[in-house]
C-alpha cells in the first residue's frame, strides 16, 4: 500500500478550513467528471478512486481531526518526513475503521438484523446496515478495499440495490483480482440487467475458467431471458465442453425456457381455445 501523503485539501482545490458542505461539493464535482461511467482510462479511475479516499477521510469528523493534527504537529519535520509520517497515521486509523467494516460482511452472525441472499445456488447473509449503505460507500469498499470479502459482498449489495449509479464501479471490478470477487460483480451486473454489458460478458466468457463461464452464463440468462443471440452462443459452448458441472447449468437454464415457452402456450390455448393453439400444444408437448 502506497503510504506517501496526499494533500487532499489541494485535491479538492480547497483550503483547510473548508467546511463539509464545499468538501463534499467538490467530491460531487470530481465524481461526476471521473466516475467510470463517464472517464474510461486508468487515469481518470485512480483520480476518482482518490476522490473517494479523501472524502472518506474528509467527511468524517473523527478521521479528519486526526488528519489536521498530524498534519499540524508534524510542521517542524522536513516536508518530504512529515506528509509520509502524516499519512501514515491516517491511513493506519483508516484502514482500521474499514477493516471493521469488512467485519460486518464477515461475521454476520454477531448482526441482529440480517438478509438472506440466495446467489447461484449458494446462500450468503448480509446484514441490513451493509444492504442499507449508499451506492457512494459501497462503491468506495469495492474500490479501495483490501479485503475481498468486503469487496465482494460490496458487489452483492449493489446487485442487491439495482441501481445503475453502481454500474460503471462494477464494471471496472470485472478486473478484480480475485476470483471470489469477480463472480460477484458478474452476478451484480445480472441484476442492474443493463444490455449493454452483454457483450463485454460474453467476450469473458471465452477467456474465463469454469466456475465464471457459469456465473457469466446465468447473468446473461437473467439479463436477457434467454434470448438472442449472444445468450444461444455461450450456452451452445457451454454444452460443448468437458466440465459437467458447466454442462449441466447450461442445460437447466436451457429448460427453463422450454417450459416458459410451454406455460405461454398452454395460456394462449386457455385465452382463446383455438385450433391452431391446440395443433401447437401437440408439437410442443410429449
Amino acid at each position: 500500500m502506497n503510504r506517501d501523503f496526499i494533500d487532499y485539501y489541494k485535491f479538492f482545490g480547497l483550503d483547510d478550513a473548508a467546511s463539509t458542505s464545499e468538501i463534499r461539493s467538490s467530491y460531487k464535482k470530481m465524481v461526476v467528471k471521473y466516475h467510470p461511467d463517464r472517464a474510461k482510462d486508468e487515469k481518470s479511475l485512480e483520480i476518482f478512486k482518490k476522490a473517494l479516499k479523501g472524502y472518506s477521510i474528509l467527511r468524517n469528523p473523527k478521521l479528519r481531526a486526526e488528519y489536521d493534527k498530524q498534519y499540524a504537529e508534524n510542521e517542524n519535520m522536513s516536508v518530504r518526513s512529515r506528509f509520509k509520517y502524516g499519512i501514515k497515521k491516517i491511513v493506519e486509523k483508516r484502514d482500521k475503521i474499514f477493516k471493521t467494516a469488512a467485519l460486518l460482511f464477515k461475521n454476520i452472525r454477531n448482526c441482529d438484523k440480517r438478509r438472506k441472499i440466495a446467489l447461484n445456488n449458494n446462500e450468503y447473509y448480509l446484514s441490513d446496515d451493509i444492504v442499507n449503505m449508499s451506492v457512494d460507500d459501497l462503491s468506495m469498499r469495492l474500490l479501495i478495499s483490501d479485503n475481498e470479502y468486503a469487496r465482494g459482498y460490496a458487489a452483492i449489495a449493489l446487485g442487491i440495490k439495482r441501481d445503475r449509479k453502481g454500474y460503471g464501479i462494477l464494471v471496472n471490478s470485472l478486473k478484480d483480482e480475485s476470483l471470489f470477487v469477480r463472480k460477484k460483480v458478474v452476478w451484480a451486473l445480472g441484476e442492474i440487467g443493463m444490455r449493454k454489458i452483454i457483450p463485454l460478458l460474453c467476450d469473458m466468457f471465452d477467456k474465463s475458467g469454469v466456475q465464471l463461464k457459469i456465473e457469466i452464463l446465468k447473468s446473461v440468462f437473467t439479463i436477457t431471458g434467454g434470448k438472442g443471440s449472444y445468450f444461444k452462443k455461450i450456452a451452445d459452448e457451454s454444452l460443448e465442453q468437458n466440465n459437467e458441472e458447466l454442462r449441466e447449468n447450461a442445460k437447466k437454464l436451457l429448460s427453463a425456457i422450454d417450459k416458459k415457452v410451454t406455460f405461454n402456450l398452454i395460456n394462449g390455448i386457455m385465452r382463446d381455445g383455438s385450433a391452431e393453439s391446440g395443433n401447437i400444444l401437440q408439437v410442443s408437448l410429449p
